[in-house]
């Protein structure tokens, strides 16, 4: 994954980063040969950035959903990424989830947890749900929402019965 900014200049990092992981993500969906694994790692590193963010918008201005949504929009390629169901088309065709798949599906909660966390309700994260609802009717993004549900229930029993030893 190719970075063209250098830190040190005065542009916004976030926007520039934006920008090149998404023109990563068309490159690879347009290319002619299976470039699935590149496409899944831009919407992996697109995840962690909103995620990182978020992070940062929460402290500043947490009040003002409007202005941490239009923090996040950046020339709409998130919203659009989105809108287009988040990578839902690169699943594989297998019978069980592979790593990839795994990568996939967690790029897209760290989207939905980030509008979760700074603009709930917010036309972004609106589209992060959407996008969440197209992953959850392929099958192989319900055996792993399933499979993730499944897990986060175990957690909590096990902490329940922690707290009542």
């Amino acid at each position: 994954m190719r970075m063209k900014h250098d830190d040190s200049d005065d542009t916004d990092t976030y926007s520039a980063d934006v920008a090149v992981i998404a023109a990563d993500f068309r490159s690879a969906m347009e290319a002619p040969s299976d470039n699935r694994r590149a496409a899944i790692r831009s919407l992996d590193a697109l995840g962690r950035l909103v995620a990182w963010k978020s992070l940062g918008l929460s402290g500043d201005n947490f009040d003002d959903p409007l202005q941490n949504e239009v923090d996040l929009y950046e020339g709409m390629e998130i919203y659009e990424l989105l809108e287009d169901g988040w990578g839902r088309e690169l699943y594989s065709t297998g019978e069980e989830p592979d790593l990839l798949d795994v990568a996939l599906l967690n790029s897209l909660l760290e989207v939905l947890q980030a509008t979760d966390r700074v603009m709930r309700g917010a036309d972004l994260n609106k589209r992060s749900y959407e996008a969440f609802g197209w992953h959850a009717i392929h099958p192989i993004g319900r055996a792993l929402i399933d499979s993730w549900i499944g897990r986060l229930n175990e957690y909590v029993a096990l902490a329940d019965d922690q707290r009542h030893d």
